[in-house]
């Protein structure tokens, strides 16, 4: 898996991409997304994603508290939960510790010969 990072220059925060984003990562963009409250198409487009994929992981955040469905006028929005901040603040701490492992423990380059 290549991984590369991108720093994001609407907020200034660095993201870590690679080709293929794993289960906890989606999970923790959908989070994201939906701070303040969000149409499920919001979600959809933001995270890119389809309608079948998105449902599943929503039904899955709804189920264990990370997020809720709240009427907003004659709208139903999804927003993130208090535990589910929590749970976003310490998946980036995770993925922030990892980052420093990983550039620790990267070999120095060979010097170029002349």
């Amino acid at each position: 898996m290549v991984i590369s990072v991108i720093e994001d220059s609407s907020t200034g925060t660095q993201r870590m991409l690679s080709k293929r984003r794993d289960k906890l990562r989606i999970l923790e963009e959908i989070l994201e997304t939906a701070k303040q409250g969000v149409l499920k198409t919001q979600v959809m487009y933001k995270v890119n994603m389809s309608f079948t994929q998105l449902n599943q992981y929503l039904s899955f955040l709804l189920r264990v508290g990370l997020l809720e469905r709240v009427e907003r006028g004659n709208a139903l929005v999804y927003r993130t939960t208090s535990k589910g901040q929590d749970f976003v603040q310490r998946y980036r701490g995770i993925r922030q510790l990892l980052k420093v492992m990983v550039h620790k423990n990267k070999p120095a380059t060979e010097p170029q010969q002349v």
